[in-house]
């Protein structure tokens, strides 16, 4: 039926795929009475209809409310109000079908939808908010009493909560509860258990409820706890069906059905949930088959492992009479099936399935098992005979919450607690235990902090035993504990009969079992006057029993002790003649003169596979034996030139040990009998296979080291040519030079310009090279233009191409776009590939063609790269080498150390690109490059070029350098761009400097002694708000270390060696030449603002001054965005200052903002962003200054 409902559920998922019906658990109702038929006139189209739909989908939600409705394992239902419903589809000839959902809000929503099966919805009792016309409501199928229940007893461990009522969520609004009870405070609880538990724990004072639902709980788990205390004079709508307002005639045939079902009708069917009579239970027989039957036959006898420690579950009183709520459950499925049950002990779960799998112990059964997913894997689990809630047990006088870390709690091997308490409190330390019982005992000594149990256990334990010691925490909010029968996986006929006899017994007799036990006092038994007599003769014979046993144990002890003794020495002699034997790892063996192996080691066996341990039997002489080959040479030997008694003779053998053939060097010797006859041979080996083989591992790692040493000597000596010959040649020019000064030879310093940066790029491919192999090389992307960057390379080699007679071809196909990659990376890709292919190529041409094809889907740019020469040419056999780090291909004369192609490799590699060469001998070599980069528009970047060929104007540099070549070199090149330059050797000197005058720029060196650039950055910026621009300048140019730079408030930082050009752009970025705009008219249209101002120089001056004053404002919280990260904060920021001088039509400005507000948007990087935010509060500052100067000259 099972597998019917949820193929049924899975097809209507595909047809009609609604939020509500994903959620839907199909229900199988379980009732033990057939349900009655209540008569209904309804007119003819309405039965038409009814034979037509089949079947009524009612949908249940929420937790279970036994015994109105309870959720058993396996999706089992039961209660009052399924059996009611069961009984209107009877009525209307439907089958009922019933389903669940987790909440009130789904079973709505998917009664709501509108090709939704469901066709009513169980409510809750309590008033509900109004679903509009789509939904109607049928009249009570079952009216609630509400009722007030107080505690029974006053625990002295409870903290009672004054003047609180615990409220089930939904029975009652607050305002209808205040109006009732207004000197009370009301708490709710999502179900009835937890607002009872609220009252036995001391949280509230009383609590307010159903009385069928109450009554229930009570007797199950709170009996002798709390008590009913009076009726609640109040109307409550009670447990109705929402169905929903389709058109069709199911409401009214519904609310027919229900009108018409008699008050006796539904007192039957509460007596059944509410009393019970073992005369009927025993009155109905058992349907069990015909294989049931007969294994009841063949095992009269069941034997079921029970403990003493699971009160009030399972005990035995001194007689050893098994008693309690299993053993009185067990009776009555004896008095219904005729078994009787052998109680056999065992008190640690753990140990049941051990002892119920084991052959030699006939074991059936276990008693009293929590039900757990874990326990259903080890055993067959049956319907469970009680629930019980589980609560946490801790000590009286531990003041600490529940749950705090490094709280030590026992829990029940296999309990549900145990996952639930790892996820939700990972600092607790969960011990699993065998016993919960014993673990209260650990509770009550102080080794743990607190136990996992169930509360009948609990509350019968705590009051009997440990009143004062022990207290209940609270309730878990897990699972009630489901307390069932365990049966072996051998014996499903048993299982089936044990299942059918627990569903036969009516909910009453449960109740009244668990009542009983609930309430069954500690039994005290004072039986000495009545044995006393008999206890002193007794311990008098007992006595003089002692005395004999003791002399006579005496004289049994020295005889058995002498005996021991001399046990003990000769099992230590043959321990340690075996250990002698078996104790060494190599093989040792013994045979006689006839060739037999008499006695043999451990590892002489384990030597060889099991297949040859038969041939080892066989004689030595036997070709069929192992150690024939062995045996005719060393006796061949001995026949030859005899032997020595006292010698030891050793050779090497090749030996098959059943899996492989292994060296080994033999040794042997005679050994002589008692009357010093030569008797056999002790004989022996080492195996010597792995170290032949590690002596030959050596030898090719020493050739291997050999090659290496003459690898890299020829590496140094090439090195030592290419380096020393540009090295020399600008020595010697630069001497010349020198020498005569007053006559610079310009074409000879050209020479040692090109030969020194032939050397740095020489040097800089050896260091690239070294960053590739330790993994430290790293992409530094940016935005840039292909086609700029393309044009810039194919620039550099002309006059190369030139020299050669070459004609070098730049064809192009790029779209006005940018694309994000490293331009440096890129760029030397191109260099390698275009040097490469000149240097190689004594006539022709040399063709670099560029593509690049976005994809607007992707937001990706395809980029091929390839350079094709007439050169040369490659062979097959040198194209795998040429990508190798010191290879070469072609002319053999050619200059290089054979780098370039290896790097240009490995960086496309890095770029996730690819690199394929195409080459015939003497015809000339095509390699190509594909890459794949983000792309965007170009605008930015024109924009960002402009500022780039605005000359800079004049300012004042202050540079910072601990090395004075650099600073040299560097004040040369500002001198030469027409700056005013002041020097510093450190960081702490600069610091001096820039308090004492005025400097628009710093330049410093990174790692400097007494203080570097970080901390000089830092430190000004920690002194001033002034946006002075300070760049740093390092040989370490890594990405993490430009970052660091920024991150200490530098505005960018600037890579050694700095060629000219360089610097010149960086500083006509930061002080280009700004369109001189003295006069404020150049900056806003006074027109603009007569329109909305009066035309008065005052107001003018007002109006202005807030802008400026708010402007900064915004200002400066771009900055403190900029800093923090926050990209919305800085564009808001932005937005509001550009909205002010968009009205005063100020566009250069303007333009700025709009333009870091695009920039914002396509998540540019923060150093890019942060330079246009620097160059705007410089466009803003002089904004200002024109106005200061109209107003001092306007306003008087």
């Amino acid at each position: 039926m099972r597998v019917h409902a949820y193929l049924l559920l899975l097809i209507l998922s595909f047809l009609f795929p609604l939020k509500g019906m994903a959620s839907a658990v199909p229900l199988i109702l379980q009732s033990d009475t057939t349900p009655e038929t209540v008569g209904a006139e309804l007119p003819g189209s309405t039965w038409r209809w009814l034979a037509m739909k089949r079947q009524l989908t009612v949908a249940l939600y929420g937790s279970g409310l036994p015994p109105v409705t309870q959720y058993e394992y396996d999706d089992v239902l039961r209660g009052i109000i399924p059996e009611l419903v069961q009984s209107l589809g009877q009525s209307l000839s439907l089958q009922v079908k019933f389903v669940h959902y987790g909440s009130r809000e789904e079973a709505l929503e998917a009664l709501q939808e509108s090709h939704s099966s469901i066709d009513a919805v169980v409510a809750a009792p309590g008033k509900q908010p109004s679903l509009g016309p789509s939904v109607l409501i049928t009249d009570d199928l079952l009216s609630p009493v509400p009722v007030m229940v107080r505690s029974d007893r006053a625990a002295k461990h409870h903290r009672p909560g004054a003047n609180v009522i615990a409220v089930q969520e939904g029975l009652l609004s607050k305002e209808d509860l205040s109006t009732l009870y207004p000197d009370k405070e009301f708490t709710f609880y999502p179900d009835v258990k937890s607002a009872l538990a609220s009252v036995v724990l001391g949280k509230s004072d009383k609590a307010l409820g159903d009385l069928i639902p109450v009554n229930f709980m009570i007797e199950r788990h709170f009996a002798n706890l709390l008590t009913l205390d009076s009726q609640v004079s109040t109307a409550i709508p009670g447990y109705r069906l929402y169905v929903r307002n389709d058109g069709t005639p199911l409401y009214h045939a519904l609310n027919t059905v229900i009108q018409n079902i008699s008050i006796a009708e539904r007192e039957l069917l509460l007596r059944r949930w509410d009393q019970g009579s073992v005369t009927a239970f025993l009155a109905k027989p058992l349907s069990l088959t015909r294989e049931e039957t007969d294994w009841i036959k063949n095992n009269p006898e069941v034997n079921i492992l029970v403990s003493q420690f699971t009160a009030p579950f399972m005990l035995f009183d001194d007689r050893n009479n098994f008693y309690g709520i299993t053993a009185d459950v067990l009776n009555l499925i004896h008095l219904k099936t005729g078994l009787k049950f052998i109680p056999q002990r065992e008190d640690y779960v753990n140990n049941a399935q051990k002892k119920l799998n084991d052959p030699a112990l006939p074991m059936d059964m276990v008693g009293g098992v929590i039900w757990s997913p874990e326990r259903a894997k080890q055993f067959l689990l049956t319907r469970p005979f009680m629930y019980s809630p589980n609560v946490l047990v801790m000590n009286e006088q531990d003041p600490s919450l529940p749950y705090h870390p490094g709280m030590r709690i026992g829990v029940p091997a296999g309990h549900a607690a145990v996952k639930w308490i790892r996820e939700q409190y990972p600092a607790v330390k969960v011990t699993e235990i065998g016993n919960a019982s014993l673990a209260m005992q650990e509770l009550a000594e102080g080794k743990l902090d607190g136990v996992v149990t169930t509360m009948i256990s609990a509350d019968y334990i705590i009051a009997r035993y440990y009143p004062a010691k022990l207290r209940i925490a609270g309730i878990l909010p897990i699972g009630d504990a489901a307390v069932s029968l365990a049966v072996r996986r051998g014996a499903p006929e048993l299982f089936s009969i044990i299942n059918k006899a627990l569903a036969a017994v009516p909910p009453k007799m449960y109740t009244d079992i668990i009542s009983r036990w609930q309430g069954t006092p500690e039994a005290q038994f004072r039986t000495w006057t009545v044995y006393r007599g008999q206890f002193y003769l007794l311990a008098a014979s007992a006595a003089l029993l002692l005395i004999t046993a003791l002399l006579w144990g005496y004289a049994n002890r020295r005889r058995v002790k002498a005996n021991k003794l001399a046990e003990a020495k000769y099992q230590a002699e043959l321990n340690f003649q075996d250990r002698l034997i078996n104790g060494p790892p190599r093989p040792v063996y013994v045979f006689n003169n006839d060739g037999m192996i008499i006695r043999s080691n451990r590892a002489f066996r384990d030597f060889f596979s099991e297949e040859q341990h038969p041939l080892l039997t066989l004689p030595l002489q036997d070709r069929r034996n192992p150690l024939d080959d062995v045996f005719y040479s060393i006796t061949s030997k001995w026949s030859d030139s005899g032997y020595e008694t006292e010698s030891v003779y050793e050779s090497e053998f090749v030996l098959f040990n059943g899996f492989e053939n292994r060296k080994i060097r033999h040794w042997i010797t005679p050994y002589s009998d008692d009357q010093n006859r030569q008797a056999g041979w002790i004989c022996g080996w080492q195996d010597i296979t792995e170290y032949l083989q590690l002596l030959d591992e050596i030898s090719h790692a020493k050739e291997a080291a050999e090659l290496a040493n003459r690898s890299k000597s020829q590496f140094l000596a090439t090195m030592s040519h290419e380096i020393r010959t540009p090295l020399s040649a600008v020595i010697g020019l630069l001497e010349l030079n020198v020498r005569d000064a007053a006559k610079p030879d310009p074409d000879s310093l050209r020479v040692a310009y090109d030969s020194a940066e032939s050397l740095m790029g020489l040097i800089g491919d050896i260091l690239d090279m070294s960053k590739i192999e330790s993994g430290k090389l790293e992409l530094q992307p940016e935005w840039l233009e292909l086609r700029y960057i393309t044009r810039q390379v194919t620039r550099v080699f002309d006059g190369l191409a030139r020299q050669k007679g070459l004609m070098l071809n730049l064809h192009k196909n790029i779209p006005e776009v940018e694309i994000f990659t490293d331009p440096t990376k890129l760029r030397q890709i191109i260099a390698n590939l275009v040097s490469n292919a000149i240097k190689f190529t004594e006539q022709g041409q040399v063709d670099v063609n560029v593509d690049l094809i976005v994809n607007e889907q992707t937001q990706k740019a395809h980029i091929t790269i390839s350079v094709r020469d007439t050169g040369v040419g490659i062979d097959k056999s040198t194209q795998d080498k040429v990508f190798r780090p010191f290879e070469q291909g072609g002319a053999n004369d050619a200059a290089g150390t054979g780098l370039g192609l290896a790097i240009t490799a490995e960086l496309v590699k890095m770029m996730s690109g690819t690199l394929t060469l195409d080459s015939i001998p003497s015809i000339g070599t095509c390699i190509k490059v594909e890459l794949n980069a983000d792309y965007r528009a170009s605008a930015l970047s024109l924009q960002h070029s402009e500022n780039r060929q605005k000359k800079a104007r004049a300012v004042s540099i202050l540079i910072a350098d601990d090395h004075p070549a650099n600073r040299l070199l560097l004040s040369r090149q500002l001198t030469i761009l027409g700056h005013n330059v002041a020097e510093a050797e450190n960081g702490k000197i600069a610091l001096e400097k820039w308090k004492s005058a005025h400097f628009d720029l710093i330049i410093t060196d990174c790692n400097m002694p007494v203080m570097d650039g970080l901390s000089l950055s830092k430190s000004i910026r920690a002194a001033t708000s002034d946006p002075i621009v300070i760049l740093g300048l390092t040989a370490n140019a890594q990405l993490s270390e430009k970052e660091r730079c920024i991150g200490a408030g530098m505005n960018d930082c600037l890579f050694r060696p700095l060629e000219l050009n360089r610097l010149s752009d960086t500083l006509n970025f930061y002080f280009h030449e700004t369109e001189n705009k003295s006069n404020l008219t150049d900056w806003i249209d006074f027109d603009v603002m007569r329109d909305f101002l009066p035309e008065d120089n005052t107001v003018f001056t007002d109006f202005l001054g807030k802008v400026f004053e708010e402007g900064e404002k915004d200002l400066a919280l771009a900055k403190n965005a900029l800093d923090e990260g926050n990209s919305e904060t800085l564009k808001q920021s932005l937005h509001k200052m550009g909205g002010a001088l968009q009205i005063l039509k100020v566009e250069r400005i303007t333009r700025e903002i709009l333009s870091i507000e695009e920039l914002i948007d396509v998540e540019e990087d923060t150093s890019v962003i942060r330079q246009f935010v620097n160059a705007l509060e410089i466009e803003f500052k002089s904004f200002r200054t024109s106005f200061e100067a109209w107003r001092d000259v306007n306003i008087q």
